[in-house]
């Protein structure tokens, strides 16, 4: 994508070599070494071992490190992670870098930071590669190599080794060649995804090799660690002698690059840069001591400038490329910080902190380039001032002055105490300030006379001599001048003090200006108004560049250029600074000299000017112009929103939170040799459309920004005034909720509401006065209510539930007659007599506690209480619901209440005697009366009871033969023999002894389990009763088969199995339940009557004392017969025989007629030949499982499966 231009690559070189390399005749060049500029790397940074370089056109560097992908732009560094030695290398389309186990290409972006984008790695590929080295595009084909193979990646994006060797592998460009190299078979070619060998006469290499590079038509190949070089042409391996061999033995090589003229630049190890040129044999080392950053050059690289860059593991050197500037360092023989430059005897001399140094070596037509000093040895102190007056040169000390004539020997000494010193050249006098003011000097042949002193005994700390005035400033801060008389001073000469700023606490330094003496304080320059005679501010006449600097002093000034003395916020922004007056066609006409003070001596010696510093001294050549500049541009490092960072490269038109509305950028440009003076300006469209003044500021804030879209815009000028090109960000700040879609359509929301709200509100006020009143109304109601439930409550107290339900509906109860009502009469015997005897009240307690007895136990029977009349207790079972087991549940009633009454007497002996009498037959019941109502039954079974009672003895049940024969079963009865009863004539009689003892408990009194088993038979006739009745009247009509007939049949056939399979009485009750209710549920559904009879069963069969634990197996014996199960026990072996029967019975075909009849028309089947297959089916595998179903069983299945068959032929 990106490449070093020839031009450029020339143009920096060549630059260099005007250090190195001198014309024949008058060449003018600059002496002394190029300006270095370096850049550290931050503390936090391990060394580098190895370092791949690209420079990007827009002026910022990618640094291959261990570890980090290092971006490098003027005042900053920024690492990104990449795993392993990352190498940078640039290809025909593109710049792509490797890592360990990782690969991708780097995309730039104009104006900002470039972004990683991975190619692959090895959680992708589930190739595990390792360190990946070399990586190169040839035929839209990407090459790499690790340590031992080659890979190549095709446009399908398919990867494959294509090579590898024993012990390494390694892969270089040369021109527009891929070569592999590999020890066992020397160099390849790729062409086409494949290695060819390149047969090399006379080349056999072992090691790794450092370096390969073209070379004069062929290639120059440096194994690591030999000294030799080895040159390949035409298919010929020759060692090769360059020349600096020798010289660079014991330093080693670690890159090295070669000019289009041969001229050769060699980074080493130990000993910096080395430049050779063959055709001179010219060998000149840059180091540490020429400002180099380190002796260790790890790689070098030309930029799109004129400067060559070193590259250090601890950092970088920029080693400039201007011809008409170098400076001259330690290497010299220089040493201290230079006080003042003069030119005597055509050599140049050099006042330092350190002493004085005179030229060693001429400046002109010398074969050297190194412009080298020696130190006077005479004089071993600081040298304050240099004065050349005629033919002496005088040397200024604190402790004296030395006078020199042409040689480097001092003629004379003249002890003096010396801070400062300033001379007047017209008048050939000297002023020399000490600590007893100043003293008036004469300069004679080869001496200098002191003629008088002047403000004796005040410290004087500086003097400066301009336009026929002597301008002193004190120790103790007093600033004054004396005006000289006829271009002289003596003691007639007044001297006049002026105030010094009264805000200004830091030292003054009287500088000569080209405007005239300037008095400069660290941050502000002041000239002197003679009418006022008082110092005013007045900077100096700034181009817009210098604008922010705090402190500028315009210093000397020509036709081409100005020269300022610099002293800015930071340390690298103090020294000289020159800009021409008019650009260059290449637009530089600038540079700024970093000697470390604003105050640093000119010097200036046509056609150069000399420029001091610390421990250097610089050099400028008048008659040439600046190198052009390397291109910059301004990027846009970082959008910091509250607390979190965000990276340029990272952003395309963001959306940031309203709440984040403050918002700071932080720029740079990629100027590196005006960036302490790089000035931006700024402008933020939809904010501040107008750019903002030009400032050195690198952050930039804004706050409370409404929402809506923003375009940061940011351009650098630098001290050209050349103008970088605008770079711009948008973003777009969202509104705050409140000022959304979604708000406003919430505010709507809210509006509605609240107008909701307020007609709820409305409403509610509106219910609740009608609930108050609503319940006002169900207060009286409830009152209503209770006393009507009193009253419903009362009525069945007194009336049975139906009656009482027929009186409330029609306002009057019907009589109704039923044909088996057991009637119970109870009486205590002497009754009359007693309640002649007993307190009323006991009386009545008495009867209360043991009717209230009585109440309980026929309520358990289901028994209804008549009426009581006196000592009369009167109930009657089977009424208002008829049961056919109403007999014996009065009987075991009457038996309760004896046996009450006998544990009662047990305990109390005054207790009374019980008569009980009993009969059964029919009976009309009804309800009498219009107002005192009371149920009542009559006729002569009621008489008969009544006999049954009076007939009856204390302590005995008294029962008719009628109901004796209804009980005898359950119970133990006495024959007492016969009672003439009226239009009944003689009536048996009978005492209840007790229950049977197979069906008594623990007492005669107490049934046992049997006993209820055998009176549930009993009630089961209830039972069948009921279903058959439903059958009849709702089975529906298109029900042929499972008729209420058939259902009987099955009931009855259930009953005869369970006798012959001598089943237990609980298995007999419950098999016959089951099978009456199986089939029920065809009235509801006919396919799922098996759900449907279980419901029923649920529902009904509680009504008739079925405990839960029956019912479930009644409904387990109900799905025993869904499908054709397999019975599981034998009442669903009966339970399915049954079901099944109708096919061994005689009149089978009949019935079979019916049941196909039942199917069609449900749509089961949809012809008799399908019907009968379906018959002969079940008719070939059926088996009956009981025994009594194969003895009842009629016709055998084969003549049954004849006759089907025989119907199935004869079908149309």
């Amino acid at each position: 994508m990106y490449f070093l231009k020839k031009k450029h690559y020339v143009i920096a070189i060549f630059l260099l070599i005007n250090l190195l390399q001198v014309k024949q005749g008058n060449a003018q060049y600059v002496p002394g070494s190029p300006i270095i500029q370096t850049f550290p790397f931050p503390d936090s940074y391990q060394p580098a071992d190895t370092i791949s370089v690209f420079e990007d056109p827009q002026g910022y560097f990618l640094l291959g490190t261990k570890g980090h992908l290092v971006l490098f732009y003027g005042n900053e560094f920024v690492r990104l992670p990449v795993k392993g030695q990352v190498h940078v290398i640039a290809n025909q389309q593109s710049v792509l870098y490797s890592g360990y186990n990782e690969m991708g290409i780097i995309k730039f972006y104009k104006n900002s930071q470039p972004q990683l984008i991975p190619l692959f790695n090895a959680e992708r590929t589930k190739i595990n590669f390792g360190q990946i080295y070399k990586v190169f595009l040839q035929s839209n084909n990407l090459y790499f190599n690790t340590d031992r193979k080659l890979f190549v990646v095709n446009e399908d994006n398919d990867i494959k080794a294509i090579d590898s060797s024993r012990f390494f592998l390694q892969l270089f460009r040369v021109a527009d060649t891929l070569l592999v190299f590999k020890p066992e078979i020397g160099f390849c070619r790729i062409e086409n995804e494949k290695c060819i060998p390149i047969p090399i006469k006379g080349f056999r290499c072992n090691n790794r090799l450092q370096l390969v590079i073209a070379y004069k038509g062929g290639w120059l190949v440096k194994p690591v660690g030999e000294d030799k070089f080895i040159f390949i042409k035409d298919l010929l391996a020759n060692p090769i002698t360059l020349g600096f061999e020798p010289t660079l033995q014991k330093t080693g090589i670690n890159d090295m690059l070669i000019l289009p003229d041969n001229t050769f630049v060699i980074a080493t190890i130990s000993a910096g840069i080395f430049f050779y040129n063959p055709s001179s044999r010219l060998v000149r080392r840059i180091g540490v001591s020429d400002g180099l950053l380190d002796n260790t050059v790890l790689s070098l690289h030309t930029d799109w400038g004129s400067a060559l860059w070193a590259f250090h593991p601890k950092g970088i050197s920029c080693i400039e490329g201007q011809n008409n500037i170098s400076v001259l360092g330690l290497e010299s023989g220089l040493q201290g910080e230079v006080m003042d430059i003069k030119k005597f005897g055509q050599k140049l001399w050099i006042a330092t902190s350190d002493g004085l140094f005179v030229e060693h070596s001429p400046i002109r037509n010398e074969s050297s380039l190194q412009l080298t000093f020696k130190k006077v040895k005479e004089i071993i102190q600081k040298c304050i001032k240099l004065d050349v007056s005629g033919k002496h040169l005088h040397v200024f000390t604190p402790t004296g002055i030395f006078l020199f004539c042409y040689d480097e020997q001092p003629q004379n000494f003249i002890p003096a105490f010396i801070r400062d010193v300033a001379v007047n050249t017209s008048g050939n006098q000297v002023f020399i300030a000490g600590n007893e003011g100043i003293v008036i000097g004469q300069f004679g042949n080869n001496t200098i006379t002191f003629t008088d002193t002047l403000l004796r005994g005040i410290p004087i700390r500086q003097l400066e001599w301009s336009n026929q005035q002597l301008w002193f400033e004190t120790t103790n801060k007093q600033l004054g001048k004396i005006n000289a008389r006829r271009q002289k001073i003596d003691r007639s000469c007044s001297p006049f003090f002026i105030a010094e700023p009264a805000k200004e606490n830091t030292p003054l330094n009287i500088i000569q200006s080209s405007d005239g003496l300037r008095f400069c304080y660290n941050t502000h320059v002041y000239g002197y108004d003679e009418k006022k005679n008082k110092l005013i501010s007045q900077p100096a006449t700034l181009p817009m560049t210098l604008e922010e600097v705090p402190f500028v002093v315009d210093l000397l000034t020509d036709n081409q250029r100005r020269w300022y003395g610099v002293a800015g916020k930071i340390a690298n922004q103090k020294g000289i600074l020159v800009l021409g007056n008019n650009q260059t066609r290449d637009g530089v006409s600038s540079y700024f000299f970093r000697t470390g003070s604003a105050f640093s001596p000119l010097f200036v010696d046509t056609p150069y000017v000399w420029i001091g510093g610390k421990e250097r001294l610089f050099c400028y050549k008048l008659t040439s112009q600046f190198t052009a500049k390397r291109n910059f541009v301004t990027i846009i490092k970082r959008m910091v929103i509250g607390n979190d960072s965000v990276l340029r490269i990272e952003l395309e038109d963001p959306e940031i939170s309203y709440r984040y509305h403050n918002i700071k950028f932080e720029v740079a440009s990629t100027h590196f040799e005006s960036e302490p003076f790089i000035r931006y300006q700024y402008r933020l469209m939809g904010y501040q459309n107008d750019w903002s003044d030009w400032t050195q500021q690198t952050t930039f804030t804004f706050r409370k920004l409404p929402p809506g879209p923003y375009t940061f815009q940011v351009r650098a000028l630098d001290l050209d005034g050349t103008l970088s090109e605008s770079t711009e960000l948008n973003f777009y700040v969202l509104p705050p909720f409140y000022r959304t879609l979604p708000a406003y359509i919430l505010y709507v929301l809210i509006f509605l509401f609240a107008v909701f709200v307020f007609l709820r509100y409305r409403t509610w006020r509106f219910l609740k006065k009608k609930e108050e009143l609503d319940e006002l109304v169900q207060k009286r109601t409830a009152e209503i209510l209770r006393e009507k439930e009193k009253s419903e409550q009362l009525i069945a107290n007194l009336l049975p539930k139906s009656t009482a339900d027929e009186l409330k509906q029609t306002g009057k109860a019907s009589s109704q007659k039923f044909s088996m009502v057991t009637v119970l009469f109870s009486d205590i015997q002497g009754f009359t007599k007693i309640a002649e005897q007993m307190n009323p009240e006991a009386l009545i307690d008495q009867l209360d506690s043991f009717f209230f007895h009585f109440d309980s136990v026929i309520e358990k029977y289901n028994i209804e209480k008549i009426k009581t009349i006196g000592d009369a207790y009167m109930c009657a079972g089977g009424l208002p619901n008829k049961n056919i087991t109403n007999p014996v549940e009065v009987v075991l009633a009457a038996l309760e209440m004896v046996q009450y009454m006998e544990n009662l007497k047990a305990t109390n002996s005054n207790i009374w005697d019980l008569r009980i009498g009993i009969h059964t037959g029919s009976v009309i019941a009804g309800v009498v009366g219009h107002k005192k109502l009371s149920y009542d039954i009559w006729g002569d079974t009621v008489n008969t009871a009544s006999r049954m009672e009076s007939s009856g003895e204390a302590g005995k049940i008294n029962i008719s033969g009628q109901t004796y024969e209804l009980v005898k079963d359950f119970f133990i009865c006495e024959y007492r023999g016969k009672m003439p009863v009226k239009y009944k004539g003689e009536i048996d009689m009978y005492f209840v002894k007790g229950i049977h003892p197979d069906l008594a408990g623990d007492s005669p009194y107490v049934p046992n389990e049997k006993f209820f088993l055998k009176l549930q038979l009993l009630r089961l006739q209830d039972v069948e009763e009921h279903v058959f009745g439903l059958l009849r009247q709702n089975l529906p009509p298109n029900i042929y088969f499972h008729s209420a007939k058939w259902q009987e049949e099955i009931y009855y056939l259930v009953d005869l199995y369970s006798r012959a399979e001598e089943l237990t009485l609980e298995e007999t009750l419950l098999v016959r339940t089951a099978a009456l209710l199986m089939d029920v549920g065809y009235i509801w559904s006919y396919d799922e009557h098996e759900s449907e009879s279980i419901r029923f069963a649920r529902e009904t069969l509680p009504q008739y004392r079925y405990s839960d634990q029956q019912i479930q197996s009644i409904v387990n014996l109900i799905e025993a017969t869904r499908g054709m199960r397999k019975p599981e026990n034998k009442m669903e072996e009966i339970l399915i025989d049954a079901e099944m029967s109708y096919l061994g019975r005689a009149d089978f075909e009949t019935l079979n007629e019916l049941y196909f009849r039942e199917m069609y028309e449900h749509q089961k089947v949809n012809s008799w030949d399908e019907w009968a297959k379906m018959q002969i089916v079940i008719l070939s595998n059926h088996r009956f499982y009981t025994h009594v179903a194969n003895v009842l069983r009629d016709v055998d299945p084969e003549k049954q499966i004849e006759l089907l068959l025989g119907n199935i032929k004869n079908s149309p």
